[in-house]
């Protein structure tokens, strides 16, 4: 077979020659058999230190104060202990329908021992396949709600420190650029990162709500150079479905019955009136390609260093890379994994010449 998803090995052969490191190539290869085999334990690589827990559970934490036990002792449990340890939050037992479960070093209690228990332990609810009958089968038996964490992608994610801005140094009069800016919480990494010493910081955030939230955050923080654009960012003027959340997942769509309103979109070239910058972070829910297709202009003239999510679609982490060098085919390629699951990849490109 020559080719993959429409791509032939050329393609493939491509990107990877483009990669610059060893970590870059076993990422490429884990994205690669993901493609395939839809196996998100892969991903999950506790050799690296600083992982974290997602701040919602952080927060359940501090406001329950419980040891922890893991509902669940299958595949999805080991991983939830094993995330839980190197977070230095170790859990202290599971509890699941079949004793006979492993639960690898910790002891595994029924589900009657763990309801004798109710008010002690906070539970964590991990198990892709039964978390709604779990948790379901808790509140039935009359278990403290609040003391049972149900993760929302049905077992507890873990993320690495330092996304988009661990592998480049700051640069002088750096100008930065947050697509898909949230509530500005990346731009003021991104100020950390810099020691406060850039230029200029252009948000752009789709999401009304979650743009409502920038200016605030930013100037309480004390960044005060900064361009807030409440708008979408796509390769032409347009009007799309959009489905607004006000969290990280609002998203164009294509369903319209996905969708609560329609917004105005534009290109990055436009809006930045071919001003320069000097460093691009994108993670817009999949929309990637069609900004960068908006912004060939802009990186084509100033070369920008980008920090681009490669994770949404499939084939982004061999897509994004190849449309990039349509565009300046200078460029050099990185690539970091963030999470505990096949999520936060990020794609680093710079061209030949610039620091690193």
């Amino acid at each position: 077979m020559n080719y993959i998803d429409g791509m032939s090995f050329a393609h493939l052969d491509r990107v990877y020659g483009r990669l610059t490191d060893k970590e870059s190539k076993e990422i490429f290869d884990k994205r690669l058999r993901f493609m395939v085999n839809r196996d998100w334990h892969q991903f999950l690589d506790l050799r690296k230190s600083g992982w974290k827990c997602s701040r919602n559970f952080e927060e359940w934490c501090r406001k329950h104060k419980r040891p922890l036990v893991i509902f669940g002792a299958g595949a999805d449990g080991i991983y939830t202990a094993q995330l839980l340890e190197a977070c230095g939050k170790p859990a202290c037992a599971f509890c699941d329908t079949n004793r006979l479960s492993s639960g690898g070093e910790l002891p595994v209690w029924s589900f009657e021992e763990l309801h004798n228990r109710d008010g002690q332990y906070g539970v964590i609810i991990s198990s892709s396949r039964y978390a709604h009958e779990i948790y379901e089968q808790c509140l039935r038996v009359g278990m403290d709600r609040d003391l049972i964490y149900y993760p929302g992608c049905r077992f507890l994610p873990g993320h690495l420190p330092h996304q988009y801005f661990d592998f480049f140094e700051p640069a002088k009069d750096e100008i930065f650029v947050d697509v898909g800016a949230y509530d500005g919480q990346t731009s003021l990494e991104f100020a950390e990162w810099a020691d406060g010493k850039f230029e200029k910081i252009y948000l752009i955030e789709a999401d009304s709500n979650n743009a409502a939230l920038i200016h605030d955050h930013l100037s309480e923080n004390h960044v005060t150079a900064f361009q807030v654009f409440n708008t979408g960012v796509w390769n032409e003027k347009a009007t799309l479905f959009f489905s607004s959340k006000g969290t990280t997942e609002s998203a164009v769509t294509e369903n319209e019955s996905e969708a609560n309103e329609s917004i105005e979109v534009t290109t990055i070239d436009c809006l930045l009136e071919q001003n320069r910058v000097s460093y691009i972070k994108m993670d817009i829910e999949g929309c990637e390609k069609e900004a960068l297709e908006g912004a060939s202009n802009t990186i084509r003239k100033y070369k920008p260093r980008l920090a681009i999510s490669i994770y949404h679609k499939p084939a982004d982490f061999i897509e994004i890379p190849l449309l990039i060098l349509s565009i300046c085919d200078n460029y050099k390629f990185s690539i970091r994994h963030y999470s505990s699951f096949d999520s936060e990849t990020v794609l680093y490109a710079w061209c030949e010449g610039q620091g690193i």
